[in-house]
């Protein structure tokens, strides 16, 4: 994708689910990402959970993260911040992908023995996608506690790519296991590869490297089209 088209795609993604869904309930994505991976852990069984985590898997597995990558207004909040031309000193150090997924998953493990032992869920003071809900009128550490997590997010994304998704987000976390089997993603004609290393150096996501190293597992890829762009030798595709 080229870096304009992103931007509008990540535009219209954020302005018809995170802010048109307010005024037009039918663009609202209900469950959220957070509520419907971990409500069906701590709360009755509700189809809606099962739907939604089934839809968010068909996509990750059809297309790699093809909601979190294109449709998900926090994801497209973030992206687009971190797409402004500044800090491009800093933006050049990644977090490591062990580092932010060791995070990730103790977050996730954290959850479900705290949810098991009391009903009680962490994710509820963490989950980002009660900023697209514009509900202010909430009991004051629930305000506090959203509103620091959104200040700490939005200064984050400034430096690092999509940080909420890397280090917290359990759809995030699903949706990497689930992209490990997408048949269309990003991959590499070593033929072409001179290994130069620029398209690792380009691209935000740590997924570059283990792309062109051909690893099993990958990092979260988000399809930004950043490594397509930079290849000069087109030796980077998005296929099956």
């Amino acid at each position: 994708l080229k870096v304009r088209l992103r931007v509008v795609v990540l535009l219209s993604s954020f302005v018809l689910f995170g802010i048109l869904s307010s005024f037009i309930p039918s663009f609202f994505i209900s469950p959220s990402p957070v509520c419907a991976t971990t409500k069906p852990f701590w709360m009755e069984f509700r189809i809606q959970f099962v739907a939604s985590l089934i839809f968010f898997g068909i996509l990750s597995i059809i297309a790699t993260k093809g909601f979190c990558g294109s449709a998900c207004p926090i994801g497209a909040l973030q992206e687009l911040i971190y797409l402004l031309p500044i800090f491009k000193n800093i933006k050049r150090k990644k977090i490591p992908f062990v580092l932010s997924n060791i995070i990730r998953i103790g977050i996730a493990c954290i959850f479900l023995t705290v949810v098991f032992i009391t009903g009680f869920s962490i994710y509820e003071y963490i989950n980002m996608f009660d900023l697209i809900h514009w509900e202010f009128n909430l009991p004051l550490i629930s305000l506090f506690s959203l509103l620091v997590l959104i200040f700490v997010f939005i200064v984050l994304s400034l430096f690092f790519y999509r940080p909420y998704c890397y280090f917290i987000c359990p759809l995030g976390l699903a949706s990497w296991v689930f992209e490990q089997f997408a048949p269309l993603k990003v991959r590499v004609k070593k033929e072409s590869c001179e290994a130069c290393m620029m398209c690792v150096v380009s691209s935000p996501c740590p997924a570059v490297k283990n792309i062109i190293n051909n690893n099993v597992i990958r990092a979260d890829c988000y399809l930004c089209g950043i490594c397509l762009k930079k290849c000069n030798k087109n030796a980077l595709y998005l296929g099956v």
